[in-house]
């Protein structure tokens, strides 16, 4: 009976081993995949900032129409608006 007793908990203990060793790999991983997530959100910050300045610039000095601007962006002409006006300067600034 000791012996059963015995290889019951040492399942266990195995078991034990590998759930913490599963669950600190998974935290880990966790970790790694929110780092990086983070960093494509700063880049694509910078690339829509990038983008906006262009977009202004075409529009306020070269003239080049909303929905010329919104074609080659894949953006409605909507939101090129929105871009070029201060409407999101006023939400801002409330």
């Amino acid at each position: 009976m000791d012996d059963v007793k015995l290889l019951a908990s040492a399942r266990k203990n195995i078991t034990t081993t590998q759930m913490k060793h599963e669950y600190d790999m998974l935290f880990d991983a966790l970790r790694e995949a929110s780092t990086e997530l983070n960093q494509i959100k700063e880049l694509e910050k910078t690339w829509i900032n990038t983008r906006n300045h262009i977009i202004n610039r075409l529009y306020h000095e070269h003239k080049v129409s909303m929905q010329k601007i919104a074609t080659v962006c894949g953006i409605t002409r909507q939101m090129v608006h929105y871009i070029c006006t201060d409407k999101k300067k006023e939400v801002i600034n409330g």
